[in-house]
């Protein structure tokens, strides 16, 4: 084992309603190369079967883990459940992923690796792009029937400050989101930006590994400018995004879905 597989990573999901998708973030983050891990669900006051459904997942997958904590709270907010989840956290680095997202298996190891060994030049964060999905979990192609990507760009602090280029669920070290917490719960758009400008404000930099790490999902309820075009396109039909599925099943039998 690696120096840096020696050290803790906490992912922290938050769910809100969204008892379609979360089965196959939890399965992907389980099913990563890297250990140790713990993982942290938050439950933001869904109102459909979500808690039932994690409450399953935890008794199939709390062996993969270190720590398995699951949390129900009343509905606050995207920045309200990262504060609660985020008092659990133990790990040296943290990673908040979304429910509806899907990791590729070497998404920790990849940026913990490099997060660990670059910490010291005041790397706080590394950060990958992505490739887009359908609300039903299929693979979105271009008119090349090639994969569309999610790309970011090269860290520039400048940039950050009018441009949200940096998905939200970069591995960040745990003592650079300790400087900035608790998060602004009043800040109900644009979390992942602001996170990323005060992580900033207190020295760290972040690294850019330019390659698709995780699947991004596109739907109704979380469409970004990104979101927003590709949507058109399919409608347009310049676009496709039924021709390739993502590695794992929409379900596993035995799992309500709602």
């Amino acid at each position: 084992m690696t120096a840096q597989e020696e050290v803790l990573v906490s992912i922290l999901v938050t769910n809100f309603n969204y008892v379609r998708y979360i089965e196959q973030a939890v399965r992907s983050v389980a099913e990563q190369t890297y250990s140790p891990l713990e993982l942290i669900i938050v439950d933001d006051g869904s109102k459909d079967n979500s808690m039932e459904v994690i409450n399953i997942l935890e008794s199939q997958h709390s062996g993969r883990f270190r720590n398995f904590v699951v949390l129900s709270k009343t509905n606050g907010g995207f920045p309200s459940a990262l504060n609660a989840g985020f008092r659990h956290v133990k790990g040296e680095v943290t990673i908040f992923f979304d429910a509806d997202d899907i990791m590729f298996p070497t998404y920790v190891q990849r940026t913990t690796e490099l997060l660990i060994a670059r910490k010291g030049e005041r790397v706080g964060f590394v950060y990958t792009h992505s490739i887009l999905i359908d609300e039903q979990g299929y693979i979105i192609l271009g008119s090349d029937d090639q994969p569309i990507e999610r790309p970011s760009t090269n860290f520039d602090a400048e940039l950050l400050k009018t441009f949200s280029y940096i998905p939200g669920c970069g591995a960040t070290l745990t003592e650079a989101l300790q400087k900035i917490f608790p998060f602004d719960e009043g800040i109900q758009s644009g979390e992942k930006h602001a996170r990323w400008q005060a992580i900033v404000s207190k020295g760290y930099i972040g690294l850019y590994i330019p390659e698709p790490l995780f699947y991004y999902r596109q739907h109704s309820n979380n469409l970004s400018g990104v979101g927003v075009r590709t949507q058109s396109q399919i409608a347009s039909g310049g676009i496709t995004n039924h021709l390739l599925e993502v590695p794992w099943p929409t379900h596993k039998p035995g799992i309500p879905q709602g």
